[in-house]
């Protein structure tokens, strides 16, 4: 049972690091800074990869039983309509493109009907269902992590034909990424089905899986794009440092390391739900308590402090890197 709570809690806790990722760029070099009317010029573009909290269409394009292209998804969308986004409405990279003012939604790359304004302000790579396991994705019959990354290599040569190099350079050097995976490596592959299980153990999936959510951070980094580290590399690898940090060490062991603080944050607020929460519900009056084993198992001192977790959570980690 614990062993299994620890698997849920760490597919979770995918989702919200990954996440860290696109809140930590928006403070990170002191480059992004929203100004009068939400607009930041200083990112050129938006570009997400991932699952189904982002896959904003390109599975429509797929066969694939992971569909979302039927009402009441999109039913509170722009024209009232189904996109093949896995939402209601429209999803975190919609709002993030919205609020940097930069267009009101991020549109699917495999979409034929893109035009040129949409290919220069970003576009979406991300297909539900998919995972840092490749066996997740075939399990789904999605895109893979390394296909969306080939993907965006096809995206950057049919840019630069028709801007030029240099003006793609400059776009992809100021542009922000968004990765949001790993829940599925769990969720629809080591959980249900025994081949992985029979191959690892919950700690070494857990390892296998870190292992290529970190290459797939350094393929979006790799010299073989001709982008060199400067723009969004350099604004937003102190970010994926920081995310690495954190989830390389599952255990909540995490320690940030010389060079990897960032002197001008000076302080961390946290406000919402349980994956936040630290433990203020220990001092009310609520059945949504964690202050019992195995929470807090791999917490210092090996005890529950009211986290909804077997360790620490995304703002201590994000607290202790910065």
């Amino acid at each position: 049972m614990a062993d299994e709570c620890s698997t849920k809690l760490h597919g979770l806790y995918f989702q919200a690091l990954l996440f860290v990722l696109f809140l930590l760029s928006l403070v990170s070099g002191g480059q992004s800074q929203a100004t009068a009317g939400r607009r930041n010029v200083s990112v050129s573009a938006l570009f997400a990869f991932g699952d189904s909290t982002l896959d904003s269409g390109n599975n429509n394009y797929l066969v694939t039983p992971c569909m979302s292209d039927f009402l009441p998804y999109g039913r509170n969308f722009f024209g009232h309509r189904p996109t093949g986004r896995f939402s209601n409405g429209r999803l975190l990279t919609d709002f993030a493109a919205s609020y940097l003012g930069l267009k009101e939604e991020v549109p699917a790359y495999l979409d034929p009907s893109l035009n040129l304004d949409d290919l220069i302000t970003g576009v979406c790579f991300a297909s539900a269902g998919s995972g840092f396991d490749t066996l997740t994705a075939a399990i789904n019959e999605v895109l893979p992590m390394p296909q969306q990354i080939d993907y965006f290599r096809d995206y950057l040569s049919r840019l630069e034909l028709q801007i030029g190099k240099d003006r793609k350079d400059e776009i992809i050097n100021n542009a922000m990424f968004i990765v949001s995976a790993g829940t599925n490596d769990f969720a629809t592959n080591y959980i249900p089905l025994p081949i992985r299980r029979k191959m690892f153990s919950v700690a070494d999936y857990q390892g296998f899986v870190l292992q290529n959510l970190q290459e797939f951070l350094q393929g979006l980094r790799s010299p073989w794009w001709g982008v060199v580290e400067q723009g969004w590399l350099r604004q937003g690898w102190h970010a994926m440092q920081i995310l690495l940090c954190a989830l390389m060490h599952p255990s909540g062991q995490a320690q940030a390391t010389a060079g990897r603080r960032n002197v001008s944050v000076s302080a961390v607020f946290a406000f919402g739900d349980s994956t936040l929460d630290s433990g203020n519900n220990n001092y009310l009056v609520t059945p949504y308590k964690s202050d019992f084993l195995p929470y807090g198992r791999d917490f210092f001192g090996h005890r529950p402090t009211g986290r909804f977790s077997n360790g620490r959570l995304l703002t201590d980690f994000a607290g202790d890197s910065l």
